[in-house]
């Protein structure tokens, strides 16, 4: 008999990795500071802001690894000690058997193909074929759905410097910076820097959050136990 998944271990494992990510968050943000003194030190405050930039990137790549990990686990019949999802087309087999499924292929091979999870509209759509209302899913305030929009964008201009990249992240940051779509983003804006801002808007239950680093960080540690809860 196959041992039934693990979907809670996925989710302690995508906040062990925001865990150590805000680890590395907190340790540089001292350096962070753009004065004369660290401005002459060892370790830059551009290198600082560069870390926080990676340390964000690290955390929405988990997150989608989150999200797919969770979707198929699901399929394959997992539960938590509180929550049993609703299966459309009943459950699975087994882990291969759904990532059959969902790849429309028999022997679909995720170490040659691939799943995306990056639009999360696409996965409420996704959700909705083999989840009753496409829950957990799609339990995900409209919101917070916007700022995981947002959070893509943010993570691609870390990793990409094209065009289309910067022009996508100067319409994020603008709202989030109380600036209209007119204005010009402050020179030399970069995602490290947007995510040291202090003044936390459009976040609702944490717009008290100290930075929107911290914001994000805590708004996808409650999303993560809202789609796997205890």
């Amino acid at each position: 008999m196959s041992r039934q998944p693990n979907v809670t271990a996925t989710r302690n494992d995508f906040i062990k990795i925001l865990d150590s990510n805000l680890n590395l968050f907190e340790t540089i943000l001292p350096y962070s500071k753009f004065s004369y003194h660290n401005n002459r030190a060892d370790f830059h405050p551009g290198q600082a802001t560069r870390v926080v930039g990676l340390c964000f990137m690290s955390s929405i790549g988990a997150w989608e690894e989150f999200l797919g990990d969770t979707f198929i686990r699901y399929m394959a019949g997992a539960i938590t000690p509180t929550y049993l999802p609703n299966l459309k087309i009943g459950k699975c087999q087994g882990i291969a058997h759904a990532i059959e499924v969902l790849g429309g292929k028999s022997g679909y091979d995720l170490t040659k193909n691939y799943l995306t999870w990056t639009n999360y509209g696409d996965v409420i759509s996704k959700a909705k074929i083999y989840f009753e209302r496409g829950e957990p899913f799609s339990k995900v305030p409209h919101v917070y759905k916007d700022r995981i929009a947002d959070a893509i964008v943010i993570r691609n201009r870390v990793a990409h410097t094209s065009e289309k990249c910067v022009k996508d992240f100067a319409k994020v940051a603008k709202p989030l910076l109380g600036l209209s779509l007119t204005d010009k983003l402050p020179q030399g804006m970069s995602v490290g820097k947007l995510l040291l801002k202090t003044q936390v808007k459009h976040f609702q239950s944490f717009n008290n959050s100290p930075t929107y680093y911290k914001a994000y960080d805590s708004m996808l540690r409650h999303l993560a136990y809202m789609i796997v809860p205890d």
